[in-house]
């Protein structure tokens, strides 16, 4: 009985108004309270990271934007070019390289190959260079 009381207690879930009764109600109860702290652990900690994830990426953002108002105050740029480099920073930020570049490092090379084939072909096939050399590795190192 006063494991129950423990797993109760540690649980944090309360002891409410109706208690297990047996000891197979007990063992059910203590079951159920495991595995509830588990899966709210795994939930908080997996948004946890997403949160950390997402303010280092803000942090990051803001520490090269706040660079960039030094430099600007230090030179005196233009306001169009300032604006320019700004809308760069902003826009690098909101798009994930990384990811995509990680996706495709994980990737056999010969789905990779085809994959960055068939992304960049409108590209390639405007240049005569692309088609007359035709090799498939050259490709895929250019289009990376």
């Amino acid at each position: 009985m006063s494991l129950y009381f423990v797993i109760t207690t540690t649980a944090t879930v309360g002891y409410g108004d109706v208690s297990p009764a047996t000891s197979y109600e007990r063992i059910f109860c203590i079951f159920l309270m495991v595995i509830g702290v588990t899966g709210f652990t795994f939930v908080s900690g997996a948004l946890s990271s997403i949160m950390q994830n997402h303010d280092s990426l803000v942090s990051e953002t803001q520490e090269k934007l706040l660079h960039l108002n030094r430099i600007k105050d230090q030179t005196n740029i233009p306001e169009d070019l300032y604006n320019e480099i700004r809308s760069a920073i902003t826009f690098d930020a909101k798009r994930s390289n990384a990811d995509h570049e990680v996706f495709l490092q994980n990737l056999p090379l010969n789905l990779r190959m085809e994959l960055t084939t068939f992304v960049h072909h409108q590209i390639f096939k405007k240049f005569d260079l692309f088609i007359s050399v035709g090799n498939k590795y050259f490709i895929t190192w250019i289009s990376t």
